[in-house]
């Protein structure tokens, strides 16, 4: 988890007195004449953003360049102001950044941003909320420190490592666990071994760097992998070279590598098990600059398992491959990876849809976020401010001193409909970014049917057949937000029938349409939503222990301890026994309920049928 949040984000409250203010110290910052165009305009407006930071502190150059990004999404053209939007936004985000960092690093940071314009552009358009505004200034500050020139040389590298290692950067591989090195020293790492990195440093998305830079390994360990398997494209393969060590698997004897030292060159001598391939694969791919994940997940008997993501190449496109060393029987499950941004645990399908953005034109994502942030003070504004005003046609014909001026006339107004229609132009420009998913979840209460429903449609194009948990995630992030209880039940139905080819998610639809009719008091619905869940999708995934658990209330409530035993037995005999040897059986979910089937049974007075199902699950468990 992240060390600490931005304090401020970019709403905007107290939108008339931020008004006010600004018409009393715009005269301070007047120049000779008018601006001619509204680029011209946002030019004039960061220059006087930014001295009013300098001079009057970062809080007041916030709000500030808040007011004067409201009023430039109240005025611009998406497409014929683009200039305009990114000089604007950009402002906002350095006024932004920069009140939130303390005090201590606040003037330095500000000098390197103003000193380095391409790092500031980079590192600000990929800093977002979940990032700790300080952590990021301390590690900028740290690399500029020692490599100045480099920084300015590799801005995209730059910007990763802020975002990244803006809190220490650690990995846990179950018993062992490993802290990345400090950010200066693996920034010249990364920028020394440059000719051996399969990614160029130096063009490549910041986002996508970001799943290089968060390596854990100590230099010695980066410079050997390097050596070894530098130029590589692909790192599958190493996954399944790591030796299986089979007596801690089976026999739960301590790991050999665990004994010996947790490092690249042991684990490739000694084996490990799952997670310690998947490490390895994984921090030997990020050591030659190949963008990587560790996945862990279950298959559908519920055992859990870690495998491997890394992205590789098609034509000119970058794909996400998170399937080497993926069991067969989790193909359809969804796993979880570390965001390296966030810090976060997310669905690899939040990870797998960036593949897009790594191929997409960089000031594509940066027009994306500036119209998203244009669209977030929409939403959370009220009131109109003063309008822009340039010098009128006539004006400009009679020359540079005349005083004539035009306002901008209003293409939209504050409030969540326009903020709506805004963020959809955003998303014609990148629509992986996961700001702007994140917006629209925010929205979702104020959305019609239609505009709810055309997000989620949204969301299927962007997921497609390879991410479809992405869109069943933003469904429900959607759905979640919906105080119409009928109309969330209803949708969930449409849910289902689209995922009728990923029973999992399948199950977990008629799971989240079952807790909605409990919220709604609507006991019967939940338990027929239950009962379906069970009855179409056991043996399909964990989220069967949800469904039987909310389905076992019901019916011991009405007194019905029968039904209860001959549901849980009918879902455990079509649930899969596990199958392979594991420490982890207890966890499994045809063990989890056989033992519910055990105690109905016993409820009921059945002791002996209890005990034969207690001596298959015991026969069934491997020997320590």
């Amino acid at each position: 988890m992240k060390s600490g949040r931005c304090r401020r984000g970019l709403s905007l409250p107290g939108t008339l007195i931020c008004a006010f203010l600004w018409s009393l110290t715009a005269p301070v910052f007047a120049q000779s004449a008018a601006p001619a165009t509204i680029e011209e305009w946002a030019e004039r407006e960061r220059d006087r953003i930014l001295s009013l930071g300098e001079e009057r502190g970062w809080d007041e150059a916030h709000n500030h360049a808040n007011m004067s990004l409201f009023r430039l999404a109240l005025a611009a053209d998406v497409r014929k102001d683009r200039q305009a939007w990114l000089i604007t936004a950009e402002t906002a985000l350095h006024a932004r950044f920069l009140s939130n960092v303390d005090a201590d690093y606040r003037a330095d940071i500000a000098r390197v941003l103003l000193r380095l314009p391409e790092v500031a552009r980079r590192f600000l358009f990929l800093f977002n909320d979940n990032d700790d505004a300080t952590g990021a200034a301390r590690t900028l500050l740290l690399i500029h420190a020692s490599f100045p020139q480099r920084m300015a040389d590799f801005p995209s590298l730059a910007a990763a490592m802020a975002v990244v290692h803006d809190r220490e950067v650690e990995v846990r591989a179950n018993e062992n666990t490993k802290t990345a090195t400090s950010p200066d020293l693996l920034f010249a790492y990364f920028v020394d071994q440059r000719n051996l990195m399969w990614v160029d440093l130096r063009s490549s998305s910041p986002h996508m760097l970001c799943y290089v830079v968060d390596a854990t390994p100590e230099l010695q360990e980066l410079f050997w992998a390097a050596g070894r398997f530098g130029k590589r494209s692909q790192i599958g393969s190493l996954y399944h070279q790591i030796q299986y060590d089979r007596e801690h698997y089976l026999e739960g004897k301590p790991k050999r590598v665990s004994r010996e030292g947790f490092t690249l060159p042991n684990i490739e001598r000694y084996g490990g098990v799952c997670v310690d391939q998947a490490y390895f694969a994984s921090m030997v791919g990020k050591a030659i600059g190949i963008p990587s994940v560790m996945v862990s997940g279950a298959s559908e008997s519920g055992e859990g398992h870690c495998w491997l993501g890394y992205v590789r190449r098609q034509g000119s496109n970058y794909l996400w491959d998170m399937d080497d060393g993926r069991y067969p029987e989790a193909k359809l499950l969804a796993g979880v990876a570390r965001d390296p941004q966030s810090g976060h645990w997310v669905n690899e399908s939040e990870i797998g849809v960036l593949e897009s953005l790594f191929s997409r034109r960089l000031g594509e994502a940066h027009h994306a976020r500036s119209i998203m942030e244009g669209a977030r003070l929409l939403f959370g504004s009220e009131g109109t401010p003063a309008p822009i005003e340039l010098r009128s046609t006539r004006s400009r014909r009679r020359g540079a001193d005349a005083a004539d001026l035009a306002p901008v006339a209003w293409k939209r107004s504050a409030g969540p409909e326009e903020a709506e229609a805004l963020l959809r132009e955003a998303l014609a420009s990148a629509r992986e970014l996961s700001e702007i998913w994140d917006l629209a979840a925010a929205m979702a209460p104020k959305l019609d049917r239609s505009a709810l429903s055309w997000w989620i449609d949204q969301s299927a194009r962007v997921g497609g057949r390879r991410w479809p948990q992405f869109t069943f995630d933003v469904t429900t992030r959607m759905l979640s937000k919906l105080d119409d209880d009928e109309s969330a039940m209803l949708a969930w139905d449409r849910v289902v029938s689209r995922y009728r080819s990923r029973p999992d998610l399948a199950l977990r639809a008629r799971v989240a349409a079952a807790k909605r009719a409990e919220q709604a008091g609507r006991h019967n619905a939940a338990y027929q939503a239950y009962e379906q869940a069970i009855k179409e999708y056991s043996g399909q995934g964990p989220d069967v222990l949800v469904a039987l658990d909310g389905a076992k209330a019901f019916l011991d409530e009405k007194g019905r301890h029968d039904l209860t035993a001959e549901m849980i037995g009918e879902s455990w005999r079509r649930t899969q026994r596990p199958t392979n040897s594991t420490m982890l059986f207890d966890q499994t979910v045809w063990a989890r309920i056989g033992l519910m089937y055990a105690e109905s049974l016993d409820r009921i007075g059945r002791t002996s049928d209890a005990q034969s199902v207690r001596r298959q699950i015991h026969s069934a468990r491997p020997a320590n």
